[in-house]
């Protein structure tokens, strides 16, 4: 059962709603969500014939599953309709740990394909503007969605945290591993131009996701 179709997505354009129920993908019977996600997730680029059924009355339309560049995935965006199921202590304990690995994973995932350039900075960074339209989307969903959302956007903000750029924690670690290499410290002289020069980069990417963001709007 669809529990949300994500604005501006292949799912959205082909008619799908909340409360359908899809039934076939390429005419093969859909009997579970994960059996759904499999299909779309293997199909990036390539047109699928999906039927679905609303209120009794079937209906059917072809639909491209969008390139997810990072996950090297098919997505049509639709999201399953949630139960909320009690769990016990070590379940819970045990799943979390497995979401926090699954996330910080596709978080590294992530700068890997920007330093890379398998992602273009226009469209691996967001700011303001794109966080708060991400936790829309994400509230929209369900409070499950924007807790996984949160968990996600901290996760981001730890790893980038631990950049080596002066002005960081990381430049800090940096900074520390040099001196326990060279048994003095560093100068302070060396410690404020390496601050500023942190500064000034953080400043300048600051500047540029949000221009970023705001371009995208229109």
């Amino acid at each position: 059962m669809v529990g949300h179709v994500v604005d501006n997505m292949p799912a959205k354009a082909a008619g799908l709603q909340e409360n359908d129920k899809i039934l076939t993908v390429d005419q093969k019977p859909i009997g579970s969500w994960d059996q759904l996600v499999e299909i779309i997730h293997a199909a990036p680029d390539k047109a699928v014939l999906v039927e679905w059924e609303r209120a009794g009355e079937k209906f059917s339309a072809t639909i491209t599953p969008q390139l997810d560049k990072i996950q090297k995935i098919g997505l049509i965006g639709v999201e399953p309709k949630t139960r909320v199921r009690q769990a016990g202590l070590m379940e819970s304990i045990t799943s979390g740990f497995t979401s926090t690995w699954r996330l910080t994973v596709l978080v590294f995932k992530s700068f890997g394909m920007l330093f890379s350039g398998e992602v273009s900075l226009k469209e691996g960074l967001g700011g303001p503007v794109r966080i708060a339209q991400l936790a829309g989307d994400s509230a929209r969903s369900g409070f499950g969605s924007l807790l996984m959302f949160t968990a996600f956007l901290s996760l981001n903000l730890a790893i980038l945290n631990l950049l080596p750029i002066p002005a960081l924690d990381g430049g800090h670690l940096v900074l520390l591993l040099i001196e326990a290499v060279i048994r003095r410290p560093v100068s302070t002289k060396i410690k404020i131009v390496a601050q500023q020069i942190g500064m000034a980069l953080l400043l300048a990417l600051m500047v540029f996701v949000i221009f970023n963001d705001v371009i995208n709007l229109f």
